[in-house]
């Protein structure tokens, strides 16, 4: 079935039943993999694949080791608690380390997070002024870090999505920049929902 091209994803059609029709919200939402089909998806993913090697996919492990282990040793010692409020931002930590986010930006980085996770929902009125706020800022702060990175890549995430070449074809700096929000979220987003399991 994931093969068949008759079959599509929902694409934007949560948003035309909020009454989203226009702005940031959308236009980001409209640009990332999930809500893509056909060629657009296949590039996006295999730009984003180049960027996620064996390599960095490894050097996270130590990073969420770390988080992990320093947590649930604040609840061994605490005798027990809620397990999914003690690791509940481990996955947004690993990931703006993985992107080179600084200390002093995390958290800005989680309330904006925070505020985008029920875009995958139907939305309030007052989640959607927050959503678009949010997505405001990130792309926004995104954009800033991809100019910095095309100026001196490094290590990070945000440098190999720019590096990030396949069959002649990179991802532009918005095509960049509203990534690194699609990974936040997404990877946030489901990550901490199987907390539980």
């Amino acid at each position: 079935m994931l093969t068949d091209t008759r079959l599509q994803g929902i694409g934007l059609t949560v948003f035309d039943m909020m009454g989203i029709s226009e702005g940031p919200l959308r236009d980001w939402y409209s640009s990332i993999m999930f809500t893509n089909e056909g060629q657009t998806h296949h590039r996006l993913r295999s730009l984003v694949g180049k960027a996620f090697s064996p390599r960095s996919v490894e050097a996270m492990r130590a990073t969420a080791s770390g988080l992990v282990g320093e947590r649930t040793a604040r609840l061994r010692q605490a005798g027990g608690g809620d397990l999914v409020e003690t690791l509940g931002d481990v996955p947004l930590r690993v990931m703006c380390n993985l992107l080179g986010v600084p200390e002093k930006d995390l958290d800005a980085f989680m309330s904006w997070v925070r505020a985008l996770s029920p875009i995958f929902w139907i939305m309030t009125p007052e989640q959607i002024s927050a959503a678009t706020d949010a997505i405001r800022n990130l792309v926004s702060y995104t954009s800033e870090r991809c100019a910095e990175r095309e100026r001196h890549p490094g290590g990070d995430l945000i440098s190999a999505l720019i590096a990030a070449e396949h069959e002649g074809h990179k991802l532009s700096r918005r095509e960049a920049a509203g990534m690194v929000a699609n990974l936040l979220v997404a990877g946030n987003d489901t990550t901490a929902g199987q907390m539980a399991c």
